[in-house]
This record gives structure tokens, C-alpha cells and sequence, in this order.
């Protein structure tokens, strides 16, 4: 038998899980944001959401139409929203309003913005009537939404109420300049991209 001694590896432990401050969640969800997290459905495609702001949180959003080359065209956040110079606005064009409101998309997991603009079918709508019915707080409303249709004219989101989450287990709802800057730098990408088209 011999003497020698052997160096044997220390059994590995299972990794401690820290708990993630308050503060590093926070800043985990905002640099998932600046990546260009922004809620957005195709035809047929749903996902199970939780409304973060609260009315007066949300975020008017002007914008202009642009037409594309061959294209319908679409549209890009007003210049004044963002204090700049608006050759639009300058030329007596009135800007159209939209709201710009965050959420978390339970089905991927992220905190998202997203950008509805006032009309008949927006899911705004829905959400304002579920207010009325239900008498809570916009702020934790549950919804499956549907998207029908490819078109934007033709599309219509279906909504269903799921509940209400309570507020306080809720992360906070994205400040409005963050919002803005989300909305402003999908818009401006959908239109170079229509008119690389």
C-alpha cells in the first residue's frame, strides 16, 4: 500500500441562489426594454398580458403619416413629442394620437411597451370598458388578446378579461420617456424598412 497522498476535487455544491434585489429586477427590465422589447401580434398569433400602467401613466404618443414608396405607408411619432422642430405640424398637418402603455406579456415573460391608437376596434376599448365593469384598477388587468388579420385597416384584437393581478406584486410601469423612445425607434424601423421595399 502505498503512502501517497492524492488530491481528490472537493464535491461540487449546488449553486446558492441569490435573490435578485429589488433594484437589479429593475434594472434587468429596463435593459431588456432598450433592446427594443415592443408587443407586437400577427394574424392569429395571442398572448396572455398584464396591463403595468395605470391610466394616468399612459403615454399620448402624436404621430404623422408618411407614405412609402409603393407602400400605404405608416406612421412615425411626432418630432414636437420628442422637442424638436416639426415641418408637419409647421404646415397646420394635425397629429394623430395613440397611447403608449406597458405590460407584461405573461406568454414570453418580458415586460413590453406597446403603441394603440384611438379607434373603434383598439384594444383601448376594452380595456376602458373592463374599467367601467369591473371597477379595478387598470393596473394589474389580466387579458388574453387575439390578433385577426394581416392588414393594419383589417385588423381587429379580441380581448378577454382573466383578472386582476394584485398591484403590489407588480413591478412598476416603464417611465414615459422610455415609453416614447420605444415607440419612436420601432415606428422610425418600420418605415426604413418600407422603404427599402
Amino acid at each position: 500500500m502505498s503512502s501517497e497522498v492524492r488530491d481528490i476535487p472537493p464535491v461540487p455544491q449546488e449553486p446558492q441562489r441569490q435573490e435578485m434585489s429589488y433594484e437589479d429586477r429593475m434594472r434587468r427590465i429596463m435593459a431588456r426594454l432598450r433592446s427594443g422589447d415592443f408587443f407586437s401580434l400577427t394574424d392569429g398569433e395571442s398572448a396572455d398580458i398584464t396591463i403595468l400602467s395605470d391610466i394616468d401613466a399612459w403615454v399620448e404618443v402624436p404621430t404623422h403619416q408618411w407614405k412609402g414608396q409603393g407602400t400605404k405607408g405608416g406612421r412615425y411619432v411626432c418630432p414636437r413629442a420628442l422637442h424638436q422642430e416639426c415641418p408637419e405640424c409647421d404646415a397646420g398637418k394635425t397629429a394623430r394620437l395613440g397611447l403608449g402603455l406597458s405590460l407584461f406579456n405573461r406568454t414570453s415573460g418580458m415586460v413590453q411597451v406597446v403603441f394603440w391608437s384611438m379607434h373603434k376596434s383598439s384594444p383601448l376599448n376594452d380595456i376602458e370598458e373592463t374599467y367601467k365593469s369591473e371597477k379595478v384598477p387598470v393596473r394589474g388587468m389580466k387579458f388574453k388578446i387575439r390578433r385577426r388579420g394581416a392588414k393594419r385597416d383589417d385588423t381587429v384584437y379580441l380581448m378577454t378579461y382573466q383578472g386582476h393581478d394584485d398591484s403590489d406584486t407588480l413591478g412598476p410601469h416603464v417611465p414615459h420617456d422610455q415609453v416614447l423612445e420605444v415607440i419612436s425607434t420601432v415606428l422610425a424601423k418600420k418605415e426604413e424598412k418600407d422603404n427599402e421595399a
